[in-house]
């Protein structure tokens, strides 16, 4: 398989695995795409969440709390190694959602994942995201 070819395979289950989250609600969906290892990171950066149960439970209080309007990967960049067998993505995000009441219209980070082919399947191993930090004058 080339490399385009494996790039856009691996975005497509980046983008299956965000849809399930911000579209579908599914976290069942969402898990197919997640290594039983994963790794994950967010804003404050104080735990780092390990293991897919916790990563679940993590998504799962999101759920409870969230409904977004709007969610779109902005500029991805996937860099494939090791014979196509693992590879990284980068992308800027934007989107708009509603957390219990607190409205957030214009949301804007990015994010980075890295996955790995196993058994012929790409699985998200890591994911850490970053809000853009806003600009003061």
């Amino acid at each position: 398989m080339k490399a385009e070819d494996t790039s856009v395979e691996v975005m497509r289950v980046v983008r299956a695995h965000n849809k399930a989250w911000s579209e579908l609600e599914d976290i069942n969906e969402q898990l197919k795409y997640v290594h039983d290892d994963i790794v994950f990171a967010k804003p404050p950066y104080k735990e780092i969440i390990k293991g897919k149960e916790k990563y679940k439970t993590d998504y799962e209080e999101w759920m409870k709390h969230a409904e977004v309007d709007f969610f779109r990967e902005v500029n991805p960049f996937i860099k494939v190694f090791g014979n196509s067998t693992s590879a990284i993505v980068t992308y800027t995000i934007e989107m708009s959602f509603t957390y219990d009441e607190r409205i957030e219209s214009d949301w804007k980070g990015s994010d980075i994942m890295t996955l790995v082919k196993e058994k012929g399947k790409w699985l998200i191993t890591s994911d850490m995201f970053a809000r853009e930090e806003m600009q003061t004058e």
